[in-house]
């Protein structure tokens, strides 16, 4: 039994292991999956330190981020609602709170999925650090 335990412990543990690296300070501009186009419009943000701009069309929101490690991170007022909760987002967040995961990055780009959770998936696609401000380029 030990035989079988130890070489599947390794295998697992190599599988599990992640090309991630944290966001760094800067501009970004968020592409969704083919799948999730028609449904979701690109947006930009900004990461310094703790503080997220996020620019969607016109509006442009200042909210906080959360790193959970280097690979998963919340937005509070993104990827969850702003205190205090309602009786309804109490209910609809009680199967997980949606952060996002990356799960592999190159160069300046950084593969993601927005989860509710370990199981479902609510969309995905690339993250991609820009070198320029996008506070005057948003469409």
């Amino acid at each position: 039994m030990k035989n079988i335990i130890i070489p599947l412990s390794i295998l697992l543990s190599l599988t599990i292991s992640s090309d991630c690296k944290k966001l760094q300070n800067g501009n970004y501009k968020v592409i969704f999956d083919d799948l999730f186009k028609d449904q979701y419009r690109e947006y930009y943000f900004s990461i310094n330190q703790d503080e997220f701009v996020l620019t969607e069309g016109d509006s442009i929101k200042h909210l906080k981020i959360e790193w959970l490690n280097d690979c998963q991170f919340k937005v509070v007022g993104h990827t969850e609602p702003m205190q205090p909760w309602t009786d309804f987002q109490k209910i609809h967040y009680s199967s997980g709170r949606p952060y996002y995961e990356i799960t592999e990055t190159s160069n300046d780009t950084s593969i993601f999925v927005l989860r509710k959770n370990l199981h479902v998936q609510m969309y995905s696609g690339k993250i991609i650090k820009l070198n320029r401000d996008t506070s005057h380029n948003r469409r």
